[in-house]
């Protein structure tokens, strides 16, 4: 992606602010592998950032969907697989569905592949 060096927060993305910038919209990227799915966010080609700097993280393609339709975002594409050891250079926050709680930081033992990254939470 080309504004690597950039990030997208929260805050960003519910505000709808990017969407006047004339990018590429909001992507959901797999990342990981098959058996540990997780997922990251692009949007305006930057990844999505919790407003404390860490990279979010989705267990779960669920998860990834339901936290956009929580920030009322309807149009979202497939984006290319990111590459988890260099995504995840620095802290990672993990989000996933739980039950009737909805959207829960991801424990150790339920973050699949966002525990590889030995970042999370």
């Amino acid at each position: 992606m080309e504004n690597m060096g950039k990030v997208a927060t929260w805050m960003e993305l519910a505000s709808g602010r990017w969407q006047s910038a004339g990018g590429s919209g909001v992507r959901v990227h797999p990342v990981g592998s098959a058996a540990a799915p997780c997922f990251a966010l692009s949007v305006d080609g930057r990844w999505l950032h919790a407003g404390d700097g860490r990279l979010t993280l989705f267990h779960g393609l669920g998860s990834a969907v339901r936290f956009l339709r929580s920030a009322a975002v309807t149009d979202f594409e497939e984006g290319a697989p990111a590459d988890l050891q260099r995504l995840c250079a620095g802290p990672a926050h993990c989000l996933m569905v739980h039950g009737k709680r909805g959207l829960v930081a991801c424990s150790a033992k339920e973050a699949g592949c966002c525990l590889r990254s030995s970042l999370v939470n």
